[in-house]
Order: C-alpha cells, then sequence, then structure tokens
C-alpha cells in the first residue's frame, strides 16, 4: 500500500493536538481574522497571545503527560 500522507497528517494531528472551536457573533469572524492580519499574526496565534496576557496560560508549549 503506497504511502497517503494526507490519512498520516491526520493521524498526527489527532495525536498531538486538541482542536477547540468557539462561535462568534455574524462578522466578528472576519473582523478577528483582519485584525489577526493588521498585526502579522495567525489568528491561532492571537488567541493564545491573548489567553497569556490576560490569565497567564502558556498554551504554546506542550503539556507533559503523566501515565
Amino acid at each position: 500500500m503506497a504511502f497517503d500522507k494526507k490519512k498520516y497528517d491526520a493521524a498526527f494531528t489527532r495525536e498531538k493536538y486538541d482542536t477547540v472551536s468557539i462561535r462568534l457573533p455574524k462578522g466578528r469572524g472576519s473582523e478577528l481574522k483582519e485584525y489577526a492580519q493588521l498585526h502579522d499574526k495567525s489568528m491561532r496565534d492571537l488567541i493564545l497571545e491573548a489567553l497569556w496576557k490576560s490569565y497567564r496560560l502558556d498554551l504554546k508549549s506542550p503539556v507533559e503527560i503523566k501515565e
């Protein structure tokens, strides 16, 4: 069977990352995206930075999971 990069990437993402989604009022998502672009950031980085500044939550670094 040939290597399937899409499947590999999807499995890697499921294993290594959590997905969090938010609902915003209509038009606010594009406003957030525009604001992030103006500051040369992705929406993800903008949100992570806001969480750090407001709550000192460092969600950029991985967490050690102890079994």
